[in-house]
């Protein structure tokens, strides 16, 4: 018997120390650290991948037709009954929406020029903490679903 080697676990796991790292940058360099909103980015793209692989979702669909993008992630998940196992706040929503084009973009990794309107990071890590408390449960109930 054989193990899928990228399961939702695997993901969450990833999502999960994304997320404490995005926390302790916040900590440490306050407001508007760039790489923070990226850490914060790729913990919740990461935490929603986790929960569409528990669902089902094969690696290709979430490699090549989701991408990095946050809201066609979202969307997604949500198509899928994230909001069954997650609780997910209009604030955080919204926020995620307002970073996700500079994410996809790869807007937190290169300079470009212009200003940027980013949200609080604060709402994003606090909605990504429940969103990663909550997907855990059900990545657990999923782990069978990679073993061949």
């Amino acid at each position: 018997m054989g193990i899928d080697r990228t399961s939702s676990m695997g993901l969450w796991r990833y999502a999960n120390e994304f997320y404490e790292t995005a926390v302790l940058t916040r900590k440490e360099k306050g407001d508007f650290y760039i790489p923070s909103y990226y850490l914060i980015c790729h913990s919740i793209e990461l935490a929603l991948k986790a929960f569409l692989r528990g669902a089902g979702k094969d690696l290709d669909f979430l490699k090549y037709d989701l991408g990095h993008d946050l809201e066609k992630s979202f969307s997604q998940a949500k198509n899928n009954c994230l909001t069954d196992y997650a609780t997910i706040t209009k604030e955080f929503e919204t926020s995620m929406k307002m970073v996700s084009l500079y994410y996809k973009n790869k807007g937190f990794e290169y300079i470009t020029t212009g200003t940027k309107t980013l949200p609080n990071i604060d709402i994003l890590i606090e909605g990504t903490s429940s969103l990663i408390s909550e997907v855990r449960a059900f990545c657990i109930k999923k782990r069978e679903l990679h073993y061949k």
